[in-house]
């Protein structure tokens, strides 16, 4: 039996013995067995979006990551690339043993990245299940660290739902590179699945990251900078541990991205805003485990669109989850009718609270629904969703509906840099006591922000309880919020949470640990220590 530990240690080592290149494809092959001097699976691999019957799996092949031409430079337009899935560790080393396998090609027009469903590439998996994976070139030269994932259990499954919850998270600061000790935690503690609620990758640039002194705007650009965050070593073991569902945010775009905002057309006034919206939606699609095609323009327009399908989500009896897109749909606040959802995705919503049956219903935000102070009596819009007073009157109404038919309602959000457990208020009047959920702000994985946090702590009347403000050595005003990331349990009587965090971003040797174990009791609103 192989454990976690040394899963992590033997999975990268590759196997010596040759084997036999597989024959189950989902489409008609086009592409060449290509050689490499350099391994081309630098960026790992990874499984996302789980159901309970398939998952996704995901590599990008680019020997040099963060090159200009990606170490692709005379590669074929497609590549082949073989890949096995396995109920074991010992038995995905070889095709006469996987379950299932085949060759898949990876396009040049997507990066060389491949998302393969495995459902069907091979067949339907089993529900709330451990499963391994591998890619590799077909001759074996190269092969990728084996990666394992597992299925979304039935949704009338009496299980424990055990899940991260990680958000913002720049790689490197004015002063130098930013460590992400809450991932080395998180591979060393195992969840059946980790959840993203945005900034993934920051496209603002400095002296200290790649590309250096520029903000992306190209895709090369957009690239590179994926190519440079995905080549950390405890973010690449993460990925390939568990199962992720994600969300992006307005840096993986650009700050502050209102999509709405963005002409359809180049040549309408938008157009740098336009190019990075593109570029960043296409490169988070390329770079994570995401089902569905590739982003594209309707006919006629430039713009991308992209549906996520992020709503609706169910890990067994106890935890019905919906991920929401603030971005892509976004307008002003000042618009005449201001939005973060979209009409469509708001009525997708909508209709997942009033029709949720687990134990907990969840939503993920990428900012927080409470109402939430930067200084007194002044909300921290156009950030947070008290900005958007009909569209968050029509959803705490929802929730206070799932409440009174016997739901409890949770809120995970990330984007504001710090962690706390807050009340959500229905109306956006602080001082009311209608209570309708109770709220979890993630700590930022890595991310910092030049704000006095001491009158943000003390000017929020909903926040139960605020994780920490410490000095922590970077260039930025001091006190700094911990950083890390959330840890959570939903079961048929609690939802649990743990917040793991630390002060020491700016050391490659630092830590972090648990600062607040938080509890919230079916039936209840609010949280208590544990």
């Amino acid at each position: 039996m192989v454990n976690r530990r040394s899963f992590l240690s033997l999975s990268g080592a590759g196997v010596a013995t040759a084997m036999v290149a597989g024959t189950a494809t989902a489409h008609e092959l086009i592409g060449a067995e290509a050689t490499f001097d350099k391994n081309p699976f630098q960026l790992g691999s990874a499984s996302g979006d789980a159901t309970t019957d398939s998952v996704i799996l995901w590599t990008r092949l680019t020997p040099d990551p963060t090159a200009k031409d990606l170490g692709m430079g005379g590669q074929p337009d497609a590549i082949s690339v073989h890949w096995r899935f396995a109920e074991s560790y010992e038995d995905v080393q070889s095709d006469d043993t996987s379950l299932y396998h085949g060759d898949v090609d990876a396009l040049r027009t997507d990066a060389w990245s491949i998302h393969l469903e495995v459902k069907d590439a091979g067949g339907p998996l089993e529900p709330g299940k451990q499963y391994y994976y591998q890619f590799s070139l077909p001759d074996q030269s190269h092969k990728a660290w084996i990666g394992k994932t597992r299925t979304a259990p039935l949704s009338d499954a009496d299980v424990t739902a055990n899940f991260a919850v990680i958000s913002c998270q720049s790689a490197a600061t004015i002063g130098g590179p930013t460590y992400w000790h809450g991932y080395t935690h998180l591979e060393d503690n195992p969840v059946d699945f980790v959840v993203h609620v945005g900034d993934y990758i920051y496209r603002e640039s400095n002296a200290n990251t790649i590309p250096a002194d520029e903000h992306c705007s190209k895709i090369a650009d957009y690239r590179r900078r994926w190519g440079w965050y995905l080549t950390r070593d405890n973010l690449q073991r993460t990925r390939r541990l568990y199962p992720i569902y994600a969300v992006p945010d307005d840096h993986d775009f650009y700050n502050n991205c209102q999509g709405a905002n963005i002409k359809p057309r180049l040549g309408e006034g938008t157009d740098w805003q336009l190019q990075c919206f593109n570029n960043g939606m296409r490169t988070f699609w390329e770079n994570m485990p995401m089902r569905g095609p590739r982003p594209s323009a309707p006919d006629g327009q430039h713009k991308f669109t992209y549906s996520l399908k992020r709503i609706g989500l169910n890990w067994g009896a106890h935890l019905d989850l919906a991920l929401m897109d603030t971005r892509q749909f976004r307008t002003d606040p000042e618009a005449d009718e201001p939005t973060m959802l979209g009409s469509k995705q708001l009525s997708e919503v909508l209709d997942f609270i009033n029709g949720s049956s687990a134990t907990w219903t969840t939503l993920g935000s990428t900012s927080p629904l409470c109402m939430y102070f930067r200084g007194k009596d002044t909300p921290t819009s156009p950030v947070n969703w008290s900005a958007y007073p009909h569209e968050r009157e029509q959803i705490t109404e929802a929730l206070a509906a799932r409440n009174a038919d016997g739901g409890n309602s949770i809120v995970v959000a990330g984007d504001v840099h710090c962690g706390f457990a807050a009340k959500v208020v229905q109306p956006t009047d602080p001082a009311s006591k209608d209570y309708v959920a109770t709220e979890f702000s993630v700590p930022p994985m890595g991310s910092f922000s030049g704000t006095d946090w001491e009158a943000r702590r003390d000017s929020s009347p909903n926040i139960i309880e605020w994780m920490g403000l410490k000095d922590d050595g970077s260039d930025h005003n001091q006190p700094q919020p911990l950083k890390g990331y959330l840890r959570c349990t939903a079961s048929k009587d609690r939802f649990n949470t743990n917040f793991i965090a630390g002060n020491q971003p700016t050391s490659k040797s630092g830590k972090v640990s648990s600062v607040a174990k938080l509890r919230v009791m079916a039936g209840e609103i609010g949280a208590e220590a544990r």
